[in-house]
């Protein structure tokens, strides 16, 4: 999506079993760090580590 002349990315992570949303984090980059941040929220909030695929 673009705000102006900046793309903004949005970033969600679903649990798999529940259908519950567990975090979601919005930046204007795609990089590394954002998708920490988003994993590191989504942990905390599930209360345990993700699984990988």
């Amino acid at each position: 999506m673009k705000l102006g002349r900046r793309k903004v990315y949005f970033w969600d992570i679903i649990d798999a079993d529940t259908r519950y949303l567990l975090a979601t984090h919005v930046s204007f980059t795609r990089g590394t760090r954002d998708a920490k941040k988003l994993m590191e929220l989504a942990q905390e909030r599930a209360g345990k580590t993700l699984q990988r695929w």
